[in-house]
């Protein structure tokens, strides 16, 4: 079984709806890329976007998943596959949980008021189940490509990310980062290196200057 991070929490702008006995929404939607998040990495701000790939869910176990709102388990509105149903389309990650009668007018008030602005999840990704890419414009964007476990899927008033909630996208970005500037300093230059007289040309040393900035960068970053 592959180790699984810690636990984050994500939002999604799926369609959230309720007919008093049903609670219904979109808790993941696959290959869409989020608006850009900052993460403060030392004194350094990183910029961001985020994607789940269609396949995140392929081994992920959906039994014992807990519908909550707000991610508070004392509003506890169902688990699977008792009273939550999920359902992982092409599209996403859909739910659609049985009401109990105690919560059944709570939620629907709030649905109806539109005080949920969406629905969120919180997940765990397997030890090497996201990677990163440098963008043209500067950003990075992160794709989810497997995802461990699923604890809560349910609506939220605030969707908004936290600098809590990316901790854990700091951590498997610092491991790209360091990783991405250890290959380049392994790379020799072709056709060059030492002279007759054991001294470097000056186009090697500007190159290597370059990575021991770079290097300085990545280790201010972490």
């Amino acid at each position: 079984m592959s180790k699984i991070k810690g636990f984050e929490n994500r939002a999604s702008t799926g369609n959230i709806s309720s007919n008093n006995e049903y609670l219904e929404g979109t808790a993941i939607v696959f290959d869409s890329v989020s608006e850009v998040l900052a993460m403060k990495i030392k004194d350094e701000t990183v910029l961001f976007r985020e994607q789940i790939s269609k396949n995140a869910l392929e081994n992920c176990p959906l039994d014992r998943v807990i519908c909550c709102a707000d991610h508070d388990e004392s509003i506890f509105l169902g688990i699977a596959p008792k009273t939550l149903e999920l359902n992982v389309t092409d599209r996403g990650l859909d739910y659609k949980c049985l009401l109990p009668p105690s919560k059944k007018q709570l939620i629907e008030e709030r649905v109806n008021r539109k005080e949920y602005e969406g629905n969120s999840f919180r997940f765990a990704v397997t030890e090497g189940g996201d990677s990163w890419e440098k963008m043209p414009d500067g950003t990075y964007l992160r794709t989810i490509n497997q995802i461990g476990y699923i604890a809560h899927v349910g609506p939220v008033f605030n969707p908004a990310y936290t600098q809590t909630d990316l901790q854990l996208a700091q951590r498997s970005f610092e491991v790209c980062i360091n990783i991405e500037i250890s290959q380049d300093d392994d790379k020799q230059p072709e056709g060059e290196g030492m002279d007759g007289e054991g001294m470097q040309d000056d186009s090697m040393s500007q190159k290597k200057e370059l990575i021991r900035l770079r290097q300085r960068k990545a280790k201010a970053m972490c």
